[in-house]
C-alpha cells in the first residue's frame, strides 16, 4: 500500500467549504473503483490531504493525478485558484499505522472532524465514498486505542436531546457523507426528527414536503437512527458540516 501525501493551498474559504471536499471524496471513490485501487483511508487538512491506497504504484500514481486534474477543473477549484504542491508518495506495509497516519491530516482528536475517515472506520458514518469493511488485518479497537479519546457511546442511556431541527437535518446529512439539502437524507432526518419528539407537521415544514411524504418516509424503517443519536450524545460528533 502507499501512503499519499497531496499539499494544497487557494481560497482558504473554498477549501474548506463542504461541498468542495465531498465533492473531493466522491471523485476519489469513483477514480479508485475505475481503477481497482483500495481507498484504506483519508484525511483532509488545511495544508494536505493524506490518502493511503492500496495498489501497484502505477495505478496508485493515475488515481492520484486524476484526482488533482479534476479538481483543478472543477468550478469550486477554479474559483479557489487552487495549486498543488508536489506529491510525496511512499510504500507503506503497516495497515493500522498508516490509517491512524491519514486520520492525523486534521489535528486534535480525528472524532472531532469530518474530514476524516475515523468516523467511517468506527460505524460513525456510512458514505457512499467510504467502505469500511474489515479487511487488511486493521482492528478497530486499535485505531480506538491509538487516538487516546474515548469512543462515543452506540447506545447513549440519555433520553437523545432536541436539538433544534436545523442541526438534525445537518447531523442526519453528515452520518451520510452528504449535504443536508440532499434529499437523500430526508428519511433519517424524518426518524431523527420523530425520534427526539417532533412530530411529522414540524418535520413536513422543515423540509418544505407536505406530512404526508413524511408519514411516508417514517413508514420504511432506517437502520442508522442509532448513529444520528449518538451524534446528538457527543459533542465531538456533534462537529458537522
Amino acid at each position: 500500500m502507499h501512503r499519499v501525501t497531496l499539499p494544497w493551498s487557494g481560497e482558504p474559504a473554498i477549501l474548506a467549504n463542504p461541498g468542495f471536499r465531498y465533492a473531493i471524496l466522491d471523485r476519489l471513490a469513483r477514480l479508485a473503483r475505475a481503477r481497482d485501487v483500495d481507498l484504506l483511508a483519508f484525511g483532509i487538512g488545511t495544508p494536505a490531504i493524506r490518502l493511503v491506497l492500496d495498489a501497484d504504484a502505477d495505478r496508485v500514481d493515475a488515481v492520484v493525478g486524476a484526482l488533482r486534474s479534476g479538481t483543478s477543473r472543477s468550478s469550486d477549484g477554479r474559483r479557489a485558484d487552487l495549486a498543488w504542491r508536489p506529491t510525496g508518495m511512499c510504500w507503506a506495509d503497516d495497515a493500522p499505522a498508516s490509517v491512524l497516519w491519514a486520520h492525523a491530516a486534521c489535528e486534535g482528536d480525528p472524532l472531532a472532524s469530518p474530514w476524516t475517515s475515523h468516523r467511517d472506520w468506527l460505524g460513525f458514518r456510512q458514505a457512499a465514498f467510504f467502505d469500511a469493511s474489515p479487511r487488511r488485518g486493521i482492528d478497530r479497537a486499535r485505531l480506538v486505542r491509538a487516538a487516546d479519546t474515548p469512543p462515543p457511546s452506540r447506545t447513549p442511556t440519555a433520553p437523545p436531546r432536541r436539538a433544534p431541527m436545523g442541526e438534525l437535518l445537518r447531523i442526519s446529512a453528515a452520518v451520510l457523507g452528504r449535504l443536508p439539502a440532499d434529499p437523500r437524507t430526508f428519511g433519517l432526518y424524518a426518524h431523527t426528527a420523530a425520534a427526539v419528539g417532533y412530530p411529522p407537521r414540524r418535520t413536513a415544514a422543515a423540509l418544505a414536503v407536505t406530512p404526508r411524504r413524511v408519514y411516508q418516509l417514517l413508514h420504511r424503517p432506517h437502520p442508522l437512527v442509532p448513529v444520528a443519536l449518538a451524534h446528538l450524545a457527543d459533542a465531538r460528533l456533534a462537529t458537522v458540516p
